[in-house]
């Protein structure tokens, strides 16, 4: 998949696994709503970029997302691993609302 392809199939609404929606009205916009959808914030950008082996990655410097590797994009499921500072990687899985 390429980054074009990306961002066609991310518009929509997203749920995280821990209950906060990412909500991308275009394939570089979102907005994000806390669990308990008492908050939603202004409008922001996530960038993505294809790096020398292949792997496309995403940041949300705003959602304090600095990188992420995209494991998969499909209709249903967004899964990508959240790189700590230390290396340290967490998987984290959006499902389509």
């Amino acid at each position: 998949m390429n980054i074009e392809e990306i961002k066609l199939n991310i518009v929509g609404k997203w749920q995280y696994e821990d209950g906060r929606i990412l909500t991308f009205s275009t394939g570089e916009d979102f907005t994000l709503t806390t669990k308990d959808r008492t908050f939603t914030s202004p409008s922001q950008r996530i960038f993505f970029k294809r790096q020398e082996n292949g792997t496309i990655t995403l940041s949300m410097p705003q959602n304090f997302e600095q990188i992420g590797i995209i494991k998969l994009v499909d209709k249903d499921r967004i899964v990508y691993d959240s790189v700590n500072i230390d290396g340290t990687k967490h998987e984290m899985i959006l499902t389509r609302m």
